[in-house]
């Protein structure tokens, strides 16, 4: 009967042991972005994908499947929601513990595996691509001023976990690229 109450409580110079021991956090860079890439697309835009998800809802109602049209309405919401309401800006700064994240999560250095700075076409910003040990959040995505020097920044980084440089696209990447050259909506 002990041994089942004995993984429950914990002596308190045990957890003392194995307890990390964080220094004073200081501030080694920061920068004001917004949390995401935000376009303005017009009201036609919306249409074409209005017209798009009631024929495959109308198909789903056919097959008796209302789950499947729940899912695709909620997923068009989602859609419209993120790109009508522009994003708000956040406070990034990466400190001697870790990465703050738009001032609401620390991410210990301990749990980041590597890092690459990219800006594609498509995006307006350049983009401070994270990769984590952990599978949630997998990677992070920090959206860069465009006053921040990127080679200070990533020199900066490169002192505690390594720089990436031959990052590879995973399969949903490269997938979601393929379609959206070949739907022009």
């Amino acid at each position: 009967m002990a041994g089942i109450f004995s993984s429950f409580l914990k002596n308190p110079t045990e957890e003392k042991q194995t307890q990390e021991i964080v220094k004073p956090s200081v501030t080694l860079a920061g920068w004001d972005a917004p949390e995401r890439e935000f376009k303005k697309y017009p009201r036609e835009y919306y249409r074409k994908i209005a017209v798009i998800v009631i024929f495959v809802a109308v198909i789903a109602l056919v097959m008796k499947e209302f789950v499947l049209m729940f899912v695709i309405g909620v997923v068009f919401f989602v859609i419209y929601v993120f790109y009508t309401i522009p994003p708000r800006n956040v406070r990034h700064k990466i400190t001697s513990n870790g990465i703050d994240y738009a001032s609401e999560h620390l991410y210990k250095w301990s749990e980041l595996r590597s890092f690459y700075i990219e800006k594609t076409p498509e995006t307006q910003y350049h983009q401070l691509i994270i990769d984590t040990y952990e599978a949630f959040p997998g990677r992070l995505i920090l959206l860069l001023d465009e006053k921040i020097d990127k080679t200070d920044l990533a020199k900066t980084l490169n002192e505690f976990i390594s720089i990436n440089e031959s990052p590879e696209k995973g399969v949903l990447d490269k997938i979601l690229k393929k379609i959206s050259r070949r739907l022009n909506i």
